[in-house]
């Protein structure tokens, strides 16, 4: 019930169904913290559900406090603002907290949260996938377009994701890499630069010849743009 509410959710936010987001927000804000656990139960279901609540609350509240994302961007992730199962989330909680699996923001994935909340381990992700990183929009021009999550398409829906994020935004010039700081600022999630350099391979990005290529990591644009969903084939 929770993964398809939070699809529902974040359907009713691109079609702007006001009275729709009202009432799915109620839902999840008094449903009871244990039985959120007895659903979420495994990695796919958490991603499913904690991707599509990010980007649905994050269009929300950015739509509502757009000058204030503007000006403190660092403040409006870790503002406590989203009421799930009686808890008062922040933005930073989900992405760091469930989906990274505890990791401190600011160290590039290379450390772990000592001593994460209670609440927090039992609703992160037993194991990091590195595709969250394709599917989390911040409201910005570099971030990924989102894709509503649903688990009867999960895989085919979170590679399409990783696929069109990887064609957007990694290219190829004068024998370099080139790739935004996003894939800087998570490098450890990927596996450090060995690691992004398989994963651009597998996804046919680079060829065999260029895996001796540098990274060149440039500027994360952070111009606000919202409501950049993707658009469903017919």
């Amino acid at each position: 019930m929770l993964l398809d509410c939070s699809n529902a959710l974040l359907l009713a936010v691109k079609k702007k169904q006001s009275s729709e987001i009202v009432r799915i927000s109620n839902l999840f804000a008094t449903f009871h913290f244990e039985n959120a656990i007895t659903q979420l139960n495994s990695d796919a279901d958490k991603i499913v559900f904690w991707v599509n609540i990010y980007n649905a609350y994050f269009q929300i509240i950015a739509t509502e406090k757009s000058k204030e994302l503007l000006v403190k961007r660092s403040d409006f992730f870790k503002e406590k603002q989203i009421l799930l199962f009686g808890l008062k989330l922040s933005f930073d909680e989900i992405e760091h907290g469930i989906l990274r699996r505890s990791k401190w923001k600011l160290s590039l994935g290379f450390i772990n949260k000592p001593f994460p909340k209670k609440w927090e381990q039992k609703l992160r992700v037993q194991q990091l996938d590195f595709r969250i990183h394709f599917l989390l929009n911040c409201g910005a021009v570099s971030c990924p377009i989102m894709f509503p999550l649903s688990m009867d398409n999960f895989e085919e829906e979170i590679e399409e994701a990783t696929k069109t994020y990887l064609i957007q935004e990694a290219f190829i010039s004068n024998k370099k890499i080139i790739l935004n700081q996003l894939f800087l600022f998570y490098i450890a999630d990927f596996g450090g630069r060995k690691g992004l350099k398989q994963i651009l391979l597998a996804y046919n990005i680079i060829n065999i010849k260029q895996m001796n290529y540098k990274f060149k990591f440039t500027e994360f644009d952070k111009a606000a743009k919202l409501d950049n969903f993707v658009e469903k084939k017919k």
